[in-house]
């Protein structure tokens, strides 16, 4: 089996009940921040550093800028995030259904 070079990477057409639930049962004890079009990362980078005690989550439609985006957060030694590829409103349904 092949090991998650970037175990914070979502694809938003992968993310399950229990990914949803770590990301609600995070959100008692920590603000959680949404960076939509999170790009290269440069906003996630800098507030990840500067505010530890809350979670940040990237959602960016490119393959390419996620992967991006968690590799420099990753050689930063950077926890408090995690960075979803899908398109925004899309992936913020997954989060807020229309019925909640």
């Amino acid at each position: 089996m092949e090991k998650n070079t970037f175990p914070n990477i979502k694809n938003e057409l992968q993310i399950k009940e229990e990914d949803l639930k770590e990301i609600f049962s995070l959100s008692q004890t920590k603000k959680i921040i949404l960076d939509i079009g999170c790009g290269h990362g440069d906003y996630l980078i800098d507030r990840t550093k500067s505010d530890k005690e809350s979670l940040f989550i990237g959602i960016e439609i490119s393959r390419k800028r996620t992967f991006k985006t968690s590799e420099r957060l990753a050689k930063r030694n950077i926890e408090n995030y995690r960075v979803i590829n899908g398109e925004g409103e899309s992936t913020l349904k997954l989060f807020f259904p229309s019925n909640s």
